[in-house]
This record gives structure tokens, sequence and C-alpha cells, in this order.
């Protein structure tokens, strides 16, 4: 049972996880693999923060909250991207 993964989806995309993950563990693979998107970078640069808000399965979840909820099999998480304009 070694090799076992938890199969989920991220942004409509299966992605595989190890048993007992924390959100705020896959929420810091996701960061790490988005910064170097323009808008996340110039975010990051001005407020320290991506600003990205997560959503799993249809409810926005606190980033207080991020280390109280492991991800398991079936869990569907959506990455939602600041809008700016006016």
């Amino acid at each position: 049972m070694e090799n076992y993964k938890v199969k989920m989806l991220v942004d409509g995309k299966e992605r595989e996880v190890a048993p007992g993950t924390r959100l705020s563990q896959l929420v810091e693979i996701i960061e790490e693999e988005r910064k170097q998107d323009a808008m996340i970078r110039e975010l990051i640069e001005k407020t320290g923060k991506s600003s990205l808000t997560y959503v799993l399965n249809g409810r926005v979840v606190k980033p207080k909250d991020y280390e109280k909820i492991e991800v398991v099999a079936g869990d569907r998480l959506e990455i939602v991207h600041p809008v700016f304009g006016g």
C-alpha cells in the first residue's frame, strides 16, 4: 500500500496526492507551480501573496482552515484567480 495515491480533481484535471495530504500542503505545491504566472508573480511582488482562492467541493475555504482539511479521493478543488477591473 505504500504506492497508494488519492485521486482527486484540481481545476478539472486528475491529480494524485499521498494519503493524509492536508489542503495546506496541496496549496503550497500549487502556489509553487503557479508562481511563474505573470499575474501571480506581480501579485506576490506587490502584496506578498498570490491572492488565489480555493474552492473545495463547491465551498470556498478560508486560509485559516487549510491545515484542518485532509483531501480525500474524489475531492474537487477549483482555483479562482483574482479579477481586477473597473
